[in-house]
Formats: structure tokens, sequence, C-alpha cells
């Protein structure tokens, strides 16, 4: 029963035995919110008069001589006077007055038993917290059922600071991140000022392990250097433990780091950042480090100072050719697992230029010791199973290099991985590719064995026609090189039910856009006109529509080029398909950025974004369009050069009857043959012309396009392209790897409270149809989350009707705008390999804001 219950109970008790009722209540508490009491009374016809110390006559007057009959409730701020001291003693005879038992009515507020002794005496110790409604109101939605008084305890500090949770771990994180000054923490002056703060801190203490501090010394302070300092010595020998010289101690330094760990995990990092290089610098950690071998320490993940020592040692080793590839390896794989500054930059790309830099080194010892080819098959075979990951390393070292702020000992290292990729390794490539230029290709290109660009149509594409029924679509993306394709390849190969088979195809020389299209399409003769049109059986094949109108001799299809697909929805893509056995589909992204001089910088990262398109585009064309055969191919490939391109391999432009040319070919008839070029014929491809190829790394002195970014020669990197061959597994063939598939099951979803409930259907039974999947969930807004994080495992096997789930979330209480939105991210950590699995659109329309 609560204090508005307890007054109408007297009041109702003593009109039975006189005609009005007035009761004294003398209130010792004086912050008490009275406002709902006095209202409750009014509803119920009993006035409410407030005495102070100045308006005693007037309330005499009051109830005495102006109303006489009506019920009222006087009360007071402050203890009931003695009898000499009480200018109202006659009244307050006659009257009754009501005292209260607070503890009691508080405990029967929270459904506390009267019982609890302990409870009883604590909140007895913290009364004050009790007199603010709107405290206990919070303290509601906080506190568990029939609670202990640690648990009291806790609700009751996160209700002051406005913690998301009572797990004292986040109310201490909770405070620590609002300040380390107990001075200049508003929250710890809350809790100061309503709570038995000692008890508070005994708590603290013994849920890390610490030894006491007493009140004075800024315990904030010292307890979050506590925590980093176990945080910090986790991972080293005693010996550098005490080479510190810091005075902390605990009995349970595990439950220090995991902590510390949470705060890199959800805190503020920019405040969690600003807080630890205070301490760096303030203990001198940068000095420290350099005491030390990576050995020593390379497992210390704390400070900011550290993962640059291990950078800086890893750069030294590699520039002094004193590297241990394996230690190093699994060092920086380590970290870049388990360190929060290795996963944010500059460090997550350094991490990452290094690792490429180490595999660059390794095979900077293979190229060395790889014998010359003896002919053409070796050299096509080479690059194929090993000179390709060179190239593709070399990629990844760029692609991290242009996330980087460059120092001097950095710029040195990477200008050395540069010179020796250029000046070496191309060079070397550039030397067998000659030798074969000269000796065999200049009278006949295509090598015995291989899958040649010509005949793709007729050896991948045209038996599957006659043979199945089944929908075919190719992707040609114009300049997916060999070693990109390899990348994509295994993206690939890592769905559950896809597979994949990757061959290397010898693409068409000149290499370059037109002549390779063409070469992918079917037919039986192929020409060149004076206007640099290529054509399959007397039909251009410049442009989509054309090559549309030369596929269709073969079979219905349609033709679309990326930014067609992807500007249609679904529905029109599907009227589009109906009917079409065949579907090409060409994508440009690296050719288009490469070629142009002013953006052919960008070459490396347009490869990584091609490959993330085509991965996408390959997603969408099985689960929209339930595609089961995928080709994916390219024109050409290319070179890719940073260096200043020097004299050296410049080469006087050709002359002659040219019909089409670029920085690496020319073709017409009738042509010169510069220094460091060579003739070749086109008899292979039934053509009556002849071109000029640039030997080795050599340009042509035309005008147009940039010289970083080239393709039209013979070297494998522009020559090799890549011929991708995915497969979909449907049915009862698919693999049993699949995992059952779950979806919110709400009308709508809209958030109307801070303890959120979601029902999720899981879609087909485990274990009979599919195996169960393990997720990961949390709120997110602004990619920042708000809420707890659950994982739980979708296992269940009986009908529909049971295997729905009911998933319990918290949001972080602070206010929202109404109408806002917030993203609901469910990850996949099956076999602890975590993927993004789907993410469904929540609305925020909470009204009932705690603080």
């Amino acid at each position: 029963m609560d204090i508005i219950a307890e007054l109408l109970n007297e009041f109702e008790k003593h009109r039975r035995d006189a005609s009005r009722a007035v009761i004294f209540w003398f209130d010792d508490t004086p912050d008490r919110e009275v406002i709902t009491i006095q209202q409750a009374l009014e509803e119920n016809g009993i006035h409410w008069w407030e005495l102070t110390k100045d308006n005693y006559f007037q309330t005499k007057y009051k109830i005495e001589i102006a109303d006489p009959q009506s019920d009222y409730l006087v009360y007071a701020r402050f203890p009931k006077p003695s009898e000499h001291e009480n200018p109202i003693l006659d009244l307050t005879l006659y009257a009754t007055e009501f005292r209260t038992d607070e503890i009691a009515l508080f405990m029967n507020e929270f459904g506390i038993n009267q019982d609890n002794l302990y409870i009883r005496e604590f909140i007895e110790k913290n009364r004050i917290f009790f007199n603010s409604q709107r405290r206990r109101e919070k303290l509601k939605k906080y506190l568990p059922s029939d609670p202990t008084v640690p648990q009291l305890l806790k609700s009751m500090a996160a209700v002051l600071i406005c913690s998301p949770s009572i797990e004292l771990p986040i109310i201490v994180r909770t405070l620590l991140f609002k300040g380390l000054d107990e001075t200049q923490n508003p929250a710890y002056q809350q809790l100061e000022k309503f709570l038995d703060v000692e008890h508070f801190w005994q708590e603290i203490w013994n849920y890390f392990g610490l030894q006491e501090n007493e009140p004075g010394n800024n315990r904030l302070k010292t307890l979050f250097e506590n925590l980093v300092y176990q945080h910090l010595i986790s991972e080293i020998k005693d010996e550098i433990k005490e080479s510190l010289n810091l005075p902390y101690k605990s009995t349970l330094p595990n439950t220090c780091r995991v902590f510390l760990e949470d705060c890199f995990a959800v805190s503020d990092p920019e405040l969690l950042e600003n807080y630890l290089q205070e301490l760096e610098v303030e203990w001198g950690i940068g000095s420290w480090v350099n005491q030390y071998a990576v050995e020593d320490i390379g497992y210390c993940t704390t400070f900011k100072c550290i993962e640059s020592y291990i950078i800086h040692k890893c750069i030294e080793a590699l520039k002094n050719d004193t590297l241990d590839r394996e230690k190093w390896n699994s060092l920086i794989e380590w970290r870049i697992k388990s360190s929060y500054w290795a996963k944010r930059e500059p460090f997550k790309s350094l991490y990452r230029l290094l690792q490429s830099g180490i595999l660059l080194h390794m095979y900077e010892e293979q190229v060395n010791q790889m014998p010359d080819p003896r002919n053409p098959e070796e050299w096509f075979e080479q690059y194929r199973t090993f000179y390709y990951k060179v190239d593709q390393a070399f990629r990844h070292f760029m692609t991290a290099r242009e996330q980087i702020n460059l120092n001097d000992l950095l710029n040195d290292y990477i200008e050395s991985v540069i010179k020796w990729y250029e000046n070496v390794y191309l060079r070397k490539i550039a030397k067998h590719t000659d030798r074969f230029l000269d000796e065999v290709w200049k009278d006949n290109w295509p090598i015995e064995g291989v899958l040649q660009q010509n005949n793709f149509f007729q050896q991948k594409i045209r038996p599957l026609l006659s043979k199945s029924n089944e929908r075919i679509f190719v992707i040609i993306s114009d300049a997916l090189r060999y070693e990109a394709g390899e990348e994509l390849a295994n993206r690939l190969s890592q769905r559950v039910n896809g597979s994949v088979n990757l061959s290397a195809m010898q693409a068409c020389l000149p290499t370059y856009t037109q002549l390779g299209m063409a070469c992918l399409l079917p037919g039986n003769t192929l020409s060149l006109d004076d206007d640099k049109t290529v054509r399959v059986n007397h039909m251009s094949a410049r442009g989509m529509e054309n090559r549309e109108r030369i596929l269709q001799q073969y079979t219905d299809v349609k033709v679309f080029t990326y930014k067609q697909w992807k500007d249609m929805t679904v529905r029109e893509l599907s009227e589009q398909l109906k009917g079409k056995r065949l579907i090409y589909l060409y994508h440009n992204r690296i050719d288009s950025i490469g070629d142009q001089y002013k953006t052919e910088y960008q070459t490396f990262e347009a490869v990584n974004e091609t490959i993330h398109e085509l991965e996408r585009w390959v997603d969408q064309l099985v689960r929209s369009f339930q595609a089961k055969r995928i080709f994916i191919t390219s024109d050409h490939g290319f070179l890719f050069q940073l260096q200043k391109i020097e004299g050296d391999i410049k080469t006087v432009a050709v002359f002659g009857d040219i019909i089409d040319q670029n920085r690496r070919f020319a073709i017409g008839r009738n042509l010169s043959v510069p220094v460091g070029t060579v003739k070749i014929s086109l008899d292979y491809l039934g053509l009556d012309q002849e071109a000029v190829i640039a030997k080795g790394l050599n340009r042509l002195m035309t005008q147009g396009g940039g010289l970083q970014f080239i393709h039209g020669g013979a070297m494998p990197q522009e020559a090799i392209v890549p011929c991708i061959e995915y497969r979909e597994i449907f049915g009862k063939n698919r693999k049993e790897e699949e995992r059952v598939d779950i979806r919110v099951a709400m009308r709508e979803k809209v958030l109307t409270n801070y303890k959120v409930k979601v029902t999720f259907f899981q879609e087909q039974k485990a274990y009979d149809e599919r195996l169960p999947r393990e997720v990961r969930m949390a709120f997110y807004k602004e990619n920042k989350r708000i809420s707890n994080e659950v994982t739980i495992l979708f296992d269940k096997t009986g009908d529909p009707q049971y295997r729905h789930v009911e998933v319990y979330f918290t949001l972080i209480e602070k206010p929202y705008d109404i109408g806002e939105h917030c993203v609901l991210k469910i990850e996949d950590i099956t076999d602890n390999k975590p993927e993004k699995y789907r993410e469904e659109i929540f609305e925020l329309r909470l009204y009932d804001v705690l603080y």
C-alpha cells in the first residue's frame, strides 16, 4: 500500500466517527514530491493545505472559521513542534496526526519482502534517494524481482548515472566515460548526493579485485589506471612488468582485462583514445616500449604507440632483409583480430600493406629461383600458377598505400617495393615475353592447348545451349585481368551452394577492347573496317545493340550494361528476361577509370570495386533470378606502373595506314616497326591487316590516354584473362551446409519502449531440412550500437507454429526523435565465421524517456 492509499484509508476511517476529518502530516522529508498526492486527495474531495511556520493563524482561521465543514489534510514540511512551541496546539489535539513507516511503504512499492532486514537497513541508509518519485519510477524499470542489496545498489546507481544496464561493468564504464575527475563528473556527483557512495566503491573494489582507495584521491582516475595497467601487463613477463614501476595490483586481473576489452568494443572511441593517450604520455609508454624486443611486447594491445612500434620494427626487418616471415605473419594476423588499434586507421591499412609486403618479400625469392620458361606453354603455365600472385599482392600493397600518410621510413620501404616490382619483376616477365614474341608469336599468337578468347563461345557457351534448357548468364568485365579474376573466383567459391571453375584464357592480340569484345561473340568470320569497327559475320560488334543482334543469330538473348541492369527493378528485369536463354552482361569500371589520364592512378581501387560489384551481381542473379550457370570473363587485362615512365621505355609512334592504336599497339597496313616493337601476323583471326606491338614495358608515343595504365600488348597481365564458370546447386543436390533462414515476424516494426521484444520466425525445420543458424543481433543507429547484443541459435525442429522465437533487447536510454529509424543488424556467426546475414529497419517511437 502506498501513501495515497493510506491517507484515503485514514480519511475514510475518521469520516465514520465524525462529520469531517482533519489530518495533520508533519513530514521530516523536506524534498518529497507531493503533487500527485495532492491531486489524488483533491479528486476525492479532500482539501490540501500547506502549513508553514509563518501561517499558523491563517491555518487556524481557515479550518475553524472560514471552512468548518470540509475535510483537510494539513501538510507541513517540518517535524511536529513540541507542545509549548506549537501555536495551534488545540487544533492538533482534536485533529488526527498521520504518520508513515516510509521504509515499509518503499519496500511495498517495489514488491520487496518486508521481512528482509538487510534491504530495510539499506533503504534507511539511502532514504534520500527514495524521496523522489521520479527516481523511484526509474528504479522500477531497472530493479529485478526480489532483489538483493547489491542488486538494489546497482539499480540505484544505474538510475543516477543513466546507465543502460545494472551490470556493474556497464555502470562503471558509463561512469568513467563521463569524466575521470570526480569534481567535474556530473554522474559521480549524483552518486555522492543520493547514494551511499562508500558502499558503491566497495562493490567496485570487490568486483575487480582491487585494493581500496581512500576518498579524496580521485578514485575514478585511479580506478581507470588500475584497469588499464592490468590490461597492459596481461601479456608480458614479470620482469618487464616491474620495469614499469607502477603501484597497481589486482587479485582478478582477467576481469580487469575483459572490462577494458569491452570498453574498446563499445565505448566512445574518441574519448577512450584521449584517456589512453594521456596515460601513455604520463607513464612514458613510448620510451618504455623501445627498451624491449618485439617478442617481449608483441601481444600487448593497450596503447597506440605499441602498434606504431611493432609496425616500425616490421618495416625495419623488411628493409634489412632480416624478416622471419612465419613469425611476423602470425603476429600481424593476431593483432588484426585482437587489437583495437589494429582495426582502426592508419594501422588497419598499414598492416594490410605489411602483409602484402611480406608476401612480396617471399615471392621475390621465388621469382629469383624460377627457371626461364622454355616455350610459350611454360610461359603461360608459370603465370597461371605463380606469377599472378605477385601482381595480386602488389595490387593489395598499393591499395593499402593509398590509405596511409607516408613518413620517411615508410616511404623508403614502399619505394623499394615499387622499384623491385617494376624494375626487376616486370622486366623479367617482359624479357621472356619478348623472346617468344620474336621467336613464335609474331607469326602465330595462339598457344597450343590453351583456351582461346575467340573460341570462348564455341567451347563454353554453345555446348550448353544445345545440351540443356537452363538459362546462361555471361558477364564480361572490361580489363578484368587474371589475378583479379582469381580473387573473385576464390570469393565465389566460398558461397555455400556454389561451384566454381577458373580457367586461364589467352586474349586476342592486340589486347584491346573492340577486338576482345568481338572475339567473345559467336561467329565464323572476323573483319576490321577502316573506321575501327570490328565485324563478326559482317555485322558490327560495336555497342550493345549490335552485339545483341549478333547473338540473336544463335539463340534468344538479351544484353544489358551494368548501369542498365542496376537502374531496373527485379520485376522489370524479370519481364525482360522472359523466354531468354542467354543473357550477356557488360561491366566497365576498370577500363573506364584506367584509360583516362586524370583517373588512371585510381586503377587498383577500381579493380577492388569491380570484384565487389561482380560478387554482388552474382548474388543477385542467384537469389532473384535463380541463375544456375554464370560465366565471368574479360576482353583484356592491363599493366600498371606507378613510377614515372622514363625514356628507355618510350618508343616512337608507328607510321603507316593505321586503323586503330593506343600506347601499346597499332593495327592497319604498311606499318613501320620502330625500335622496341614487333610486327605480328593477324592471320590467326582471319584478318588481312597487320599489327605492331610494343615489346616489354614500352609505350608508343601516341596521342591520348595515360602512361601508367596500359593494355594492347602481349605481357601476361594484358593477355591472360580469367574465364570463371560459376554453378549454383539447387534442389536435392544442394550442399548439406545450407542453414535455416530466419526473418522478423512483426507486422509493424515500431519500437515504443526501451525494453523491446522482437519475434522471429525460423522458416525451415532444423536438421531435417537445413542445419541450425547461430546469429548475433543488436540495434544500430547511424552505425552505433544502441542496444545489448544477443546471440541465439535457431535450431527449432517442430512445425511452423512452434518455430517462433521471442528475443528481448534493451535499448540504451537516451532521447530519440519520434519517427527516426534504427537498424536491427543480424550477423551470422555459425562456425565462428561472422558474416552479414540481413538487416531490418525499425521506427523509433519512444514517448516515455527515462531521463
